[in-house]
């Protein structure tokens, strides 16, 4: 079973702001750029079938209106995510042998992407190597609960 982790605050307060860089800030692009950023990531990716990159994949604003900046490379992680998350929720719903093996063999070329590289810390490297190990060992339950839980919400 995967843990989840529920956090809270005793006391309501305003709602936290988006990030804002600090001038010179280089670490930080526009939603316009990220958006780029975005598609480039997803043109040399293939969704599983019934999954669709978003037409607006990076608001442009943040909750309070004011012009919403993205970490450079947050938008690579979001495509790859989406991408990953596509073919973990086909491998736990396939109901054929086929389609459970087309979907590992996407699975398995997370460890060569950003995310997986770069883009993740050594917990979440963790969690990845032991769905794909659980995908590997053909056990759905596992990859279904990541599914259920990181996934889910992602599916368009």
């Amino acid at each position: 079973m995967l843990p989840v982790i529920l956090g809270g605050c005793a006391t309501a307060g305003p709602a936290p702001q988006p990030p804002r860089p600090a001038p010179g800030a280089t670490d930080y692009v526009t939603a316009d750029r990220a958006v780029t950023e975005y598609r480039q990531a997803a043109a040399k990716l293939t969704l599983a079938p019934d999954w669709h990159w978003p037409a607006d994949p990076e608001p442009s604003t943040g909750p309070d209106g004011a012009p919403q900046f993205y970490q450079l490379h947050a938008a690579t992680n979001d495509a790859q995510t989406l991408w990953f998350c596509s073919w973990v929720d086909r491998y736990s719903t396939a109901t054929r042998p086929a389609d459970r093996r087309s979907a590992l063999a996407s699975m398995r070329k997370l460890t060569g992407t950003y995310l997986y590289t770069q883009g993740s810390d050594a917990p979440a490297q963790a969690l990845f190597r032991t769905v794909l190990k659980e995908a590997e060992n053909g056990s759905v339950a596992l990859v279904r609960t990541f599914d259920d839980q990181n996934c889910q919400p992602l599916k368009r």
